[in-house]
């Protein structure tokens, strides 16, 4: 082997340590043709190209963002941009602190690894990886080949830690702008007072992840099992999400803002701030990160309750990375026991529900080791009835109404799993929707006009003023067909595409 075969050995080596990391099925199943074609397209074409010193910095980069990467995913487990947020997002001090906590032997192999591929760049900037005109020619391929795989919006190339870390930092300034000028907009605002003609002492609003009217067996699941919810005669209504992502179905479900008026989210109150000028002491109780890609608007709503409380916040046991749902219900009898005889109560609680990683949205003893993804799932839904059931028995039956309805459904069907896709799949939007309420008049009204219809839960607040009173018009009410796609895009339910369910080859998800 001559020189410059000697050379391109060693841009090989440097590959495969700076690509290596990607290759984790467990994390990112999805990965493995992408991580390849990436890495052929970007660093080898990178270096017929250009030189061996513009390759050396291209390099040096792919490092600082797999040193970050292999940080928070060792730490913390996936998806590493929402940790990632919550760094960029924090004080300096508390960003130090959380450095010195989550800073460990395990850092070392990090730094080994990191180590490992300083030498090997420096190995290239000494050898001889030049290229002739024909190389060069043949490196225009592998790019058109990437031109052509981010044109298709190729989901395993868009959520690479290579794209999404630089992504959050992009977009970090605008995000922050946005939600600062909201907060000045509602303390801008005059304080209210309403009157709510139904008198409820608690009005319990549950916002479920990922849920799946599809998969839920009170929406005619054959799953093999029976919901705990069933005798308790709960009102279900058809119901689609106007979005397919968190961040932003769960603000249009709780504000004025709609699928195609997201801007409004900005610059007016939500449901929680209308409940507490109904005489409402509020709560907002959630098991997803305060900070994040997925959830700052969500974050951002739960500042305007009394009291706001991300159990994701409290310090995990060294046994568990991760809490369930299931301690929600511990901190709701905790308040009940606090607040003795208070009345007129409103909980808003946010669950981590069914989000992909589904063999993490249920503790081991719940249910035997799931053989699939799809298994997983199944279960994962079946333990968000279980917290429902332990949410609706914390609260005294008398003066009660529970809510529950998820931020968008699920896509499952053989390897393509998750939501967030561009172009959408109608099954990302199917949700279940759920009422009970112990004064069933208003609650016979708003059946008997929607009337088997489907609703857009852009008009989710609506149906709960309507139901506690601060609304008369169910006109208001929307059966909308216009829903967000995750790039943004507005475009019409029916026209998208209905995936039969079939279970998956192996594991796949996507976020």
């Amino acid at each position: 082997m001559g020189e410059r075969g000697r050379g391109w050995a060693k841009v090989l080596l440097v590959n495969i340590l700076l690509f290596a990391p990607y290759f984790n099925k467990r994390e990112f199943p999805q990965f493995a043709l992408d991580g390849v074609v990436v890495l052929f397209c970007l660093s080898f074409a990178g270096v017929m190209l250009l030189s061996r010193a513009v390759y050396s910095v291209f390099a040096a980069l792919i490092l600082i963002v797999n040193v970050v990467y292999l940080h928070i995913l060792l730490h913390w487990g996936g998806p590493v941009e929402e940790r990632f947020s919550l760094v960029l997002e924090s004080p300096t001090r508390e960003s130090l602190e959380y450095l010195g906590t989550y800073l460990s032997g395990i850092d070392a192999f990090v730094l080994l690894y990191v180590l490992g591929c300083l030498v090997a760049i420096g190995l290239i900037c000494r050898s001889r990886v030049c290229s002739t005109p024909l190389l060069r020619l043949l490196a225009l391929m592998p790019l058109i080949v990437l031109a052509v795989l981010v044109s298709q919006n190729t989901r395993a190339m868009k959520e690479l830690a290579l794209i999404t870390l630089p992504n959050v930092l992009i977009e970090q300034p605008t995000r922050m702008r946005h939600l600062l000028e909201r907060e000045k907009a509602l303390a801008s605002l005059p304080a209210r007072q309403v009157d709510c003609v139904s008198d409820y002492a608690n009005v319990v609003v549950v916002i479920g992840e990922s849920a799946s009217a599809d998969h839920h067996v009170l929406y005619g699941y054959d799953g093999g099992w029976r919901s705990e919810l069933e005798a308790l005669d709960f009102a279900r209504f058809s119901a689609i999400s106007p979005s397919n992502q968190t961040r932003y179905s769960v603000p249009i479900m709780l504000t004025a803002a709609t699928a195609t008026s997201f801007g409004r989210f900005y610059a007016e109150p939500s449901l929680v701030s209308e409940l507490k000028a109904c005489g409402y002491r509020t709560y907002w109780l959630s098991n997803q990160d305060r900070s994040g890609k997925q959830d700052d608007n969500a974050a951002s709503m739960g500042r305007e309750a009394d009291i706001s409380l991300f159990i994701s916040d409290e310090k995990r046991s060294w046994r568990s990375k991760r809490h369930y749902d299931e301690e929600l219900i511990d901190k709701i009898k905790l308040i009940n026991a606090e607040s003795g005889s208070m009345k007129k109560r409103a909980f808003f609680v946010h669950l981590v529900g069914s989000h992909f990683n589904y063999f993490r949205r249920f503790p081991p003893s719940f249910a035997p080791a799931p053989a699939s993804s799809s298994e997983a799932y199944d279960i994962s839904i079946r333990y968000t009835d279980k917290v429902l059931r332990g949410l609706f028995d914390a609260f005294p039956k008398d003066g009660l109404l529970f809510v529950y309805c998820s931020d968008h459904g699920e896509l499952l069907s053989g390897d393509h799993m998750g939501h967030s896709f561009a172009p959408s799949h109608q099954n990302e939007y199917r949700v279940p929707f759920l009422v009970w309420s112990s004064q069933p008049d208003r609650l016979t009204q708003l059946r008997q006009y929607v009337d088997g219809k489907v609703i857009n839960t852009e008009s989710f607040d609506h149906v709960v003023g309507f139901l506690v009173g601060l609304e008369s018009d169910l006109h208001q009410i929307s059966f909308s067909r216009l829903v967000m796609d995750a790039s943004q895009q507005v475009v019409n339910y029916d026209s998208l595409e209905n995936v039969p369910f079939r279970p998956p080859a192996t594991l796949s998800a996507r976020r």
